[in-house]
């Protein structure tokens, strides 16, 4: 056969020959694009890194100011919270004196009850009367009348203090203003626990008079009044120091909290208030400690260290992302050169064809499968080539793929060199551009005539297999009819009831023939069809009363050896349920269910009657029925376990292995 050579492909694979100045100026091309791409990384990364820097310093000057701006707002409230709670305690003092003077007799009760609520708050740590006036030369010492807290300790603490000159002092000036006095700083002794101050006020005497012969005196705890204000305030982390105004660097004060306030030294601001309470002032000081300033500078520190990453993984990024560009381009061609050997190298049919069907480029295998050089073959026309009876699906398989289907299978008879045909079967997909059409191809010849014979031969063995399982059913049938000739003949009543349990047992194995042989699947049992014709069978044979019957079991294949055992075991369990089931009416419900999960398939068959005995199947008294046993031995034949729980009506439940490729392999 001739060939029109309707068209001239040339095909060339790898770069034009070059002289010597063109591959020293391609060595030195390859140079610089290797070589550039870090250049411009690092060049990124260092103006990164300046840019970084630059960010930090102009975030840290900003985190400063308004951390100064903030401690400030802070120490201010803090200050006033102080101050104020100071005031409170004073207020409360006069609240007692006021108590005190426009009462004519104030019990101890009416004292315990009308200073009960600052003691809830901890604010005081002694309160007391003192109704004598002022000791003299040779007077007895003073007795407080009523004190809180009320006990032996308390009111040795306040003898102490009224027996020392400080207090002596401290009343006189009470006596002499008429008003509210305070004391310096007691930073704690044997005396009472500081630190605090003690406040003394002169009690008109209730007769109306005028005279001042009672005091109020009590020691106010520091350490409450400021900790409670810097937890009212959310102020964390600020440092408090009150001391004396008058003698603010002898004096002693109250740090809060511990350790003791440091002196700040010019990295952090300081606060400073004075306030004048009771007669003295008060140097307030505030200064932010670590706790107040690590998070600002964690932030900014953060910020630094974020930045310098990302100019950092961005030169990187830039770089791997320009090398990788390289290499791809390097890659391409690498691998252009790779695919070319790969087509001339194939053992598959591979071949390039144009828009219109015409063969441009083939691999040499074409010629080992039709004779034919490649060369030969280039122009020709898809159709051209094929079977005259193929041609018009050859053509109609063209246009397919020019409608940009994706063609996977397609087979046709193509012209050998010897004048014979070859069976191919074809592949393909067009290009994006729509003028070329990518093929491979496999010569089928041989293996369509192997198919066939292969189908020759399953045919047979299928015929062969139904014929064996058709006679194994008809060899059991003709087993069950010579036990029911036997029993007619022998009228012992337990004789023809054994008869037909054996007849249900084989049953249960001849309906798996059957089955096979009428399906045509050889290697799985529907179980729902399978137990719904053994129950219904069984329930012509020993019924003695209507009977309800439910089988819900959906997609359980099993395979020949698990469907045997379920089967007798069906068998077992509801002729148990036709024989003992049974209600008072006469009628017995019967219910057979069964479910996989998790690779285990859980079998049920459950009746309405009295139930089984708790624990059968585990008593070894029970094993000595031939049903138990019977029961017992098959699950373990499958690998199964069976119960039977308590509950209303008889249950039993058989658990055994299957997996799903064992039940989709029957599908």
């Amino acid at each position: 056969m001739a060939y029109s050579r309707a068209r001239a492909y040339n095909w060339r694979v790898g770069p034009e020959p070059a002289g010597d100045s063109s591959a020293v100026m391609m060595k030195a091309s390859r140079t610089l694009s290797r070589k550039w791409p870090i250049a411009i990384s690092i060049t990124i990364i260092v103006v990164g890194l300046t840019l970084s820097t630059l960010l930090y310093l102009r975030v840290e000057a900003i985190w400063q100011d308004t951390q100064d701006e903030a401690f400030r707002f802070d120490a201010l409230h803090l200050a006033n919270l102080v101050l104020t709670n100071v005031r409170n305690c004073f207020d409360h003092i006069d609240s007692l004196k006021a108590f005190y003077e426009n009462s004519e007799y104030v019990s101890d009760l009416e004292f315990q009850h009308f200073t009960h609520p600052w003691f809830e708050k901890h604010e005081f740590e002694i309160l007391a009367f003192l109704d004598q006036a002022l000791p003299s030369a040779g007077n007895e010492p003073l007795v407080p009348r009523l004190v809180r807290p009320d006990d032996e300790q308390t009111r040795f603490q306040v003898e102490q203090l009224i027996a020392s000159p400080e207090f002596n002092e401290l009343t006189q000036q009470a006596m002499d203003t008429g008003q509210l006095v305070m004391s310096g700083f007691i930073s704690g002794s044997g005396v009472v626990r500081g630190p605090g101050v003690l406040l003394c006020t002169a009690l008109a005497d209730p007769d109306g008079d005028g005279t001042q012969s009672s005091f109020a005196i009590a020691f106010l705890s520091v350490e409450e009044v400021v900790g409670s204000s810097l937890h009212d305030s959310m102020s964390q982390g600020i440092e408090v120091r009150l001391r004396d105004a008058a003698d603010p660097d002898s004096a002693p004060g109250f740090s809060y909290p511990t350790p003791s306030f440091q002196d700040a030294d010019g990295d952090y601001p300081l606060f400073m208030s004075v306030a004048r309470l009771a007669g003295r002032e008060w140097l307030f000081e505030a200064q932010p400690g670590q706790d107040y300033l690590q998070p600002g500078e964690q932030d900014s520190l953060l910020i630094l260290i974020a930045c310098i990453i990302a100019s950092i993984s961005f030169g990187l990024l830039l770089g791997i992302l320009l090398d990788g560009k390289r290499r791809l381009e390097a890659l391409t061609v690498a691998k252009s050169e790779e695919y070319e050997r790969f087509f001339i190298a194939s053992q598959d049919l591979f071949a390039i064809l144009d828009g219109e069907g015409h063969f441009m480029k083939l691999n040499p295998h074409w010629e080992a499968v039709l004779g034919i050089p490649p060369a030969q073959l280039a122009g020709v026309s898809l159709s051209d080539l094929a079977h005259p009876h193929d041609r018009e699906a050859t053509e109609q398989f063209l246009q397919d793929v020019h409608s940009g289907n994706r063609i996977s299978s397609f087979t046709n008879r193509c012209l050998s060199a010897s004048g014979t045909y070859r069976l191919i079967e074809w592949r393909s997909a067009m290009s994006p551009d729509d003028q070329t059409i990518f093929v491979a191809a496999d010569d089928i010849t041989e293996r369509q005539a192997m198919e066939r014979e292969l189908r020759d031969s399953l045919n047979e063995k299928d015929v062969l297999l139904r014929e064996v399982h058709h006679r194994v059913k008809n060899n059991m049938q003709i087993i069950s009819s010579l036990l029911d000739l036997q029993a007619d003949n022998d009228h012992v009543e337990e004789f023809s009831a054994a008869v037909r349990e054996a007849q249900g047992r084989i049953r249960s194995m001849a309906t798996i023939h059957e089955q096979l042989y009428e399906q045509g699947n050889f290697s799985a049992i529907d179980l729902a069809r399978y137990a719904r014709e053994i129950a219904s069978a069984l329930t012509r044979d020993f019924a003695r009363g209507p009977v309800r019957l439910t089988v819900d079991v959906q997609d359980v294949l099993l395979p020949l050896d698990t469907a045997i055992p379920c089967g007798l075991i069906i068998n077992e369990l509801v002729t148990n349920s036709l024989k003992y089931g049974v209600r008072i009416d006469g009628s017995v419900s019967i219910g057979i269910s069964a479910m996989r999960r998790d690779g285990y398939c859980t079998l049920v068959v459950e009746d309405d009657g009295p139930g089984l005995p708790a624990g059968i199947f585990d008593s070894p008294d029970s094993r000595s029925t031939l049903g138990i046993s019977l029961i017992t031995t098959l699950a373990e034949q499958v690998g199964g376990t069976v119960s039977a729980p308590q509950g209303l009506g008889a249950r039993v439940e058989l658990t055994f292995p299957m997996t799903d490729g064992a039940n989709s392999a029957g599908s």
